[in-house]
Order: structure tokens, then C-alpha cells, then sequence
């Protein structure tokens, strides 16, 4: 297979993704689309097929260029998903853009494996999670088995933004993600 067919194909990849991508974001209301995008788009209104294929060619490389300086980003559903889990402890409503056309995912419990864990002086304790996330007991409760490393920790949220910290199965103490 040629250069030129494969670089067709990844052009032609890209248009599609971009434009679905938009046009979710267009039934959502979202205005405030990258300026090639937009351009891409408006490609769409040109009725004769040189000229619509010449503007969605020179858009494709505009949005092209775009991707390979970093001035627009692509992220998928999968990506997404990931991304709002690693945030999960976190209010972050910044992150809102990702659930667009789509169903929002609602994620009110997770399950992992803490990575270290210490007790600070004040008896609390700092579990550091294998995903790097971190969390710090915000109460005086005793955790009866001391965490560590492997040890399993589910954390469920809470009522009025906390969490709770559940390590072992044991009873759970009330917890807040500090990094």
C-alpha cells in the first residue's frame, strides 16, 4: 500500500471522527468548537463536489496540523471513561465537556489496590492508590488491620461531597483525595 493511500485513508479517518465528534457536539448546543473544526463543517454546505472535496482536503490538513502541534486533542468514549474514573474524588466540573452525546457515566464507587500506605502523627491515614491517586483519613476512626501495600481499598462517595475508605473489607472511616 502507498504512502499516499495510507495518508487518504488516515485523512479520511480523521474527517469522520472529527465529524461525528461535531456533530454530537452541535446536538448538544456546544458552540465553542475549534476554528478548524469549524471550518471542516462548513465544508458541508459547498454543493459542488470539486470545490466541497478541495475544502474538506485543505481542512483535513489544517486539523491535521492542529493534532500534531497539540492546539486540538481527540479523546474517544474509552478515554473518556478512563479519564473520569482517575478523577473520581475530585470535583471537577471542568470535565463536564466529557460526557457530551452521550449518556453521563455516574461513578460512585471504586475498587483498587493501595500501592503504600503510612500513618501520619495525628493517627490518621495516607493510602497511596497503584493509579497514584491519594487519600487521607479525615476521621478519628481506628483502622484495626493496618494498610498495605496490596492491600484492597473500595471508596464510595458519601453524603455532602465526602467519601468513605474501606480497606480489607474492614468498616469504613471517612476520606478525602488530596492529589
Amino acid at each position: 500500500m502507498s504512502i499516499r493511500r495510507i495518508r487518504g485513508r488516515l485523512a479520511l479517518g480523521g474527517v469522520v471522527a472529527v465529524a461525528l465528534a461535531a456533530s454530537a457536539l452541535a446536538q448538544t448546543g456546544a458552540r465553542n468548537l475549534p476554528r478548524t473544526v469549524q471550518r471542516l463543517l462548513e465544508c458541508r454546505r459547498i454543493d459542488a463536489s470539486p470545490e466541497r472535496l478541495a475544502c474538506y482536503d485543505a481542512a483535513v490538513d489544517d486539523i491535521g496540523q492542529a493534532l500534531a502541534k497539540g492546539d486540538v486533542i481527540t479523546i474517544d468514549h474509552e478515554q473518556a471513561t478512563t479519564l473520569r474514573r482517575q478523577a473520581f474524588g475530585f470535583s471537577l466540573p471542568s470535565l463536564g465537556f466529557l460526557d457530551r452525546g452521550q449518556k453521563p457515566e455516574t461513578v460512585d464507587r471504586m475498587t483498587a489496590v493501595a500501592k503504600t500506605a503510612y500513618r501520619r502523627g495525628d493517627g490518621s491515614w495516607v493510602i497511596e492508590l497503584e493509579d497514584g491517586a491519594v487519600w487521607t483519613q479525615i476521621d478519628s476512626e481506628a483502622i484495626a488491620r493496618a494498610p498495605r501495600a496490596g492491600s484492597s481499598v473500595v471508596i464510595s462517595k458519601a453524603a455532602m461531597g465526602s467519601y468513605f475508605l474501606k480497606v480489607d473489607g474492614q468498616r469504613a472511616v471517612r476520606a478525602r483525595r488530596t492529589n
